[in-house]
């Protein structure tokens, strides 16, 4: 009988039925892996619409029921609800740690503490729907998205925004690079890869379908996908496609990277969620992306209609977490503790409810899962 140990990759998937689901990635001392369902979740009214996860654990969803939940990955508990924006929530991001970003239909993007879930601003100059939010990596500068077909950049420091820059069209997503020198803006079929020093378009792709998720693997190689279920790895600085992985499903909705650790005998991880149904997790190595063979490893048939997706690989110790928590508020400089929005006018916000509750550990009522698992070569 095989021997399993846990990876402590943590994934979690939104679907269109209002239930979030979470799995572990487990592998076999004979190389074969499996995905492990730890918790089924249903306390939105509405569409999940995004998720998000800190390393320390912390995972928000956010739905068109106008609320963002807030989970301790670690022990399964429920924290609350926060209740402060009016309309579906769009986009969720954690600042390493201590702060998270939220963007919602109703034109705002707000940013909270971890420490004790306060808004801490409220930032206003969208006309209309914001569709995504991405900070830079230093923390003091972030861009987002909307349906006024305008990109914006804040000033985290002050709390305004710094520069707007007509699109001529709507802005479904924005991401940066890793090293922050570089940021890819989606609108539908097209992804356009920035210089930040520069703000010129330095690389264009156009895919057939819309495109729903990227990424930066790397300063040098960008991730995209989306309609027609094909992910894309492409070259920035030469310009080309590197290669093609064939989910074989119709539409990917989400994708993630976990990185490997330093030192760490697993190699990274490229994790897909499709509308159909499946998470599929690759095998990639990110240091030799031209040479990967993105092994499909595992695939799992949820039975859901997936939305977003997201995926971590959880801190381990509660030492180093508290540590590493305690590194991020010190370097964090950007955020400015006030209730004032980015207009100057005083917000109102409505008080969060404060309740706990376990997550469900299995659901009797949940369509019965189905795992592929796959022997690594």
């Amino acid at each position: 009988m095989f021997k399993n140990f846990e990876i402590n990759m943590e994934i979690v998937v939104g679907t269109y039925d209002e239930v979030l689901l979470g799995y572990k990635l487990i592998k076999s001392d004979e190389d074969v892996y499996e995905l492990q369902q730890t918790f089924t979740d249903k306390s939105h009214s509405g569409c999940i619409k995004c998720v998000a996860a800190a390393s320390n654990g912390t995972l928000a969803s956010g739905s068109t029921d106008e609320t963002i939940r807030i989970f301790n990955l670690k022990s399964n508990v429920e924290l609350g609800s926060l209740l402060h924006h009016e309309g579906t929530i769009s986009s969720l991001q954690f600042y390493k740690n201590s702060h998270m970003f939220s963007c919602s239909e109703d034109g705002s993007i707000c940013i909270w503490s971890l420490k004790n879930w306060e808004c801490l601003k409220t930032l206003r100059g969208h006309k209309g729907f914001v569709n995504a939010v991405s900070f830079h990596p230093s923390g003091k500068l972030a861009l987002s998205v909307g349906q006024d077909k305008t990109l914006k950049t804040w000033n985290l420091v002050t709390g305004r925004a710094a520069f707007t820059t007509n699109i001529k069209q709507v802005g479904d997503g924005v991401v940066w690079s890793q090293d922050g020198d570089r940021y890819a803006v989606i609108c539908d079929k097209k992804l356009d890869v920035y210089n930040t020093e520069t703000a010129k378009v330095c690389c264009s792709m156009q895919a057939p379908g819309r495109i729903y998720a990227a990424l930066f693997l790397t300063s040098q190689e960008i991730v995209y996908t989306g309609e027609g279920g094909i992910v894309y790895i492409h070259n920035i600085s030469e310009n080309r496609e590197i290669k093609q992985i064939d989910t074989k499903t119709n539409r990917v909705r989400g994708l993630c990277c976990v990185r490997k650790k330093p030192g760490h005998s697993e190699r990274s991880h490229l994790v897909t969620a499709s509308s159909d149904g499946y998470i599929k997790v690759y095998n990639l190595d990110t240091d030799k992306v031209d040479q990967s063979d993105c092994e499909l490893i595992v695939e799992h048939d949820t039975k859901f209609r997936l939305t977003c997706l997201t995926a971590i690989d959880i801190e381990t110790s509660i030492g180093t977490s508290k540590v590493k928590e305690e590194q991020s508020e010190e370097e964090t400089e950007a955020v400015q503790e006030t209730n004032d929005d980015s207009n100057g006018e005083r917000t109102t916000k409505k008080k969060n409810k404060k309740k706990r509750k376990k997550i469900q550990k299995s659901a009797e009522t949940m369509p019965e899962n189905k795992t592929k698992k796959t022997k690594t070569r």
